[in-house]
């Protein structure tokens, strides 16, 4: 019920807690989803090691109310250079880490890098890419696949990019 509901919360920030370093602060956004604000925590492998404590921190079943109840956690990582990047940046960012590590798999810690970032910003000029050409009429549906003669890909064709393969909505 929502009272055990309520004590693996409490139980899960506990754990957070005796991960997180004295300088950090753990928060509850919403539901089942925590933050960790880490001053002074840079470098990739650094992040990447301060992840996997966090989910080594959740491999062992809790005990609620007499019931093993096992977890599986996903760390996102971002840092945040420099006093000018905002804090929607930063959760944003922290966010679409979380995303990718659950794309994963359960255990799995991905720190945002700025791969990710270019990532983004093709994925949000094909999306209003697909808005003006939906806009003026632009898109065509096929019925028939297309495969492309050595890659044996499937494709669609937008006029502003020309063909665009399918696993880019994946």
């Amino acid at each position: 019920g929502a009272a055990a509901g309520d004590a693996l919360l409490i139980e899960a920030a506990r754990r957070l807690r005796a991960v997180a370093r004295p300088t950090d602060r753990v928060a509850r956004l919403d539901g089942d989803e925590f933050a960790i604000l880490a001053p002074r925590l840079a470098g990739e492998t650094t992040l990447l090691a301060y992840g996997r404590r966090v989910v080594d921190a959740y491999r062992e079943p809790f005990i609620i109310d007499g019931a093993r109840i096992g977890v599986s956690v996903c760390v996102g990582a971002y840092v945040a250079h420099g006093p000018k990047v905002g804090f929607e940046t930063v959760l944003r960012n922290a966010g679409l880490a979380v995303r990718m590590a659950q794309a994963h798999g359960a255990g799995s810690v991905h720190v945002f890098g700025p791969k990710d970032d270019a990532a983004l910003l093709e994925k949000q000029a094909l999306e209003r890419d697909l808005r003006v050409a939906l806009e003026r009429g632009e898109l065509r549906l096929v019925y028939q696949p297309m495969f492309g003669v050595r890659s044996e890909e499937h494709t669609s064709e937008l006029q502003s990019r020309g063909l665009i393969s399918y696993a880019v909505f994946c």
